[in-house]
């Protein structure tokens, strides 16, 4: 098939050809001597499957790491997008909640028009720490494991689990801690097996899960730096985590490379 009947087929334009290309997402096509391209079947249908996951939402990225040798598992590739479009849904759903309640108490003369919008604003700013706190913790991801997390996120019964067990590790170094127990007893040796099964839980062994983790926790400086811009709302949750704590945690897995 040429590029102009692939495009009339596929509504691919010339320049999407090349840039999937470019990504490896299908092979450079044939040349005919009269210096025609032209793809062969396979190539056509993997496109038609390309353009399905961007209409989805899929990032070409993303969409590399989908399609393959292999035989795509739809029912879980869709049911990833399902949880990261919903979580979008919400969270435009609850900024647009928003704009109609505050339009709605100007209209009904409730509340004066400046009002309203700075009470919106405070919102607005609300969810702003949130969106910052995340994004500062993400600068810690190259793009790839950005992606991952996004797609695969974790449900808020593993995230209230796993913030459960951490904060249980955490007050028990808080109690080794003034207690003078050594990092390399045996007691304090016993956390790391629950600290590493944590760990992966959240990483599922993606390497570079795991190397945006290890760069956020390599200096205390990063771990302080996420504390101070939880939301107000989690700060006294996380107050457990000191920088003592953090450091006893280091200084337990030095102990047991000794």
């Amino acid at each position: 098939m040429r590029t102009s009947e692939l495009a009339r087929e596929t509504g691919v334009t010339r320049r999407a050809l090349r840039l999937y290309e470019q990504r490896g997402l299908i092979a450079p096509p044939r040349s005919l001597d009269n210096g025609y391209r032209v793809y062969d079947r396979p190539t056509v249908e993997r496109i038609h499957t390309i353009r399905l996951l961007q209409s989805i939402g899929f990032s070409l990225d993303r969409i590399s790491q989908i399609i393959g040798p292999t035989e795509i598992d739809w029912v879980e590739t869709l049911e990833v997008q399902e949880r990261l479009l919903a979580r979008r849904q919400a969270e435009i759903g609850g900024a647009l909640a928003q704009v109609r309640r505050t339009l709605s108490e100007i209209r009904r003369g409730g509340v004066a028009g400046d009002e309203a919008v700075l009470a919106l604003i405070a919102a607005a700013d609300l969810n702003q720490d949130e969106t910052d706190m995340q994004d500062d913790v993400m600068n810690f991801y190259n793009e790839k494991a950005r992606e991952k997390l996004a797609n695969h996120p974790a449900t808020p019964e593993e995230i209230r689990a796993g913030e459960e067990a951490w904060a249980e590790i955490a007050r028990e170094i808080q109690a080794m801690v003034a207690a003078g127990t050594s990092p390399a007893s045996a007691e304090a040796q016993a956390l790391l097996p629950r600290m590493d099964k944590l760990i992966g839980a959240f990483t599922r062994g993606d390497p570079d899960i795991t190397a945006g983790l290890n760069k956020m926790w390599s200096k205390p400086e990063n771990v302080t730096r996420v504390m101070e811009n939880l939301p107000e709302a989690d700060k006294a949750r996380a107050a457990v985590f000191s920088p003592e704590v953090f450091d006893f945690m280091g200084k337990i897995r030095a102990a047991a490379k000794k």
